[in-house]
């Protein structure tokens, strides 16, 4: 699994990056982190949770199911 910070609380997105677009707290949207990754789906509580594709600034790419914000499975 491959654990993700909660990007709420009191660090402001501007020491952890930002949500580009939609709401990336409870809903889908795409938060840009400050290395230049980014993660693409739905968002609870600060979490990814459910389907979304994470993608490296290396060009690789995790496209499957969150929970929690842990990378738990595959998309098929």
């Amino acid at each position: 699994a491959i654990p993700l910070a909660s990007f709420g609380g009191e660090e402001s997105c501007e020491e952890e990056g930002d949500c580009i677009e939609g709401d990336c707290e409870n809903g889908r949207g795409t938060y840009v982190f400050t290395d230049g990754s980014s993660n693409n789906g739905k968002w609870k509580d600060g979490f990814p949770e459910g389907p979304g594709t994470l993608k490296y600034i290396n060009g690789s790419v995790d496209e499957g199911i969150w929970q929690g914000g842990l990378y738990i499975d595959k998309k098929n």
